[in-house]
């Protein structure tokens, strides 16, 4: 069964550039998707402003400041 969760967070991409994603860039997260219980994908604002989803493989978290 695949679930979808609202988010709010910040990842950074680790890869090399894509169309509008760029390495070392930072993004927001909006949802995370799951599969039985695991997380397959995540959706990401990037560049362009549009939200696509990518493999959370490819992107670490942010740590937060409080």
């Amino acid at each position: 069964m695949i679930e979808r969760r609202a988010v709010n967070y910040k990842v950074r991409f680790l890869k090399e550039d894509r169309m509008d994603i760029r390495k070392n860039e930072v993004y927001d997260c909006i949802s995370e998707w799951y599969d039985n219980g695991k997380l397959e994908r995540i959706s990401v604002i990037d560049r362009s402003g549009e939200d696509y989803m990518y493999s959370p493989t490819l992107f670490e978290k942010v740590k937060q400041s409080t």
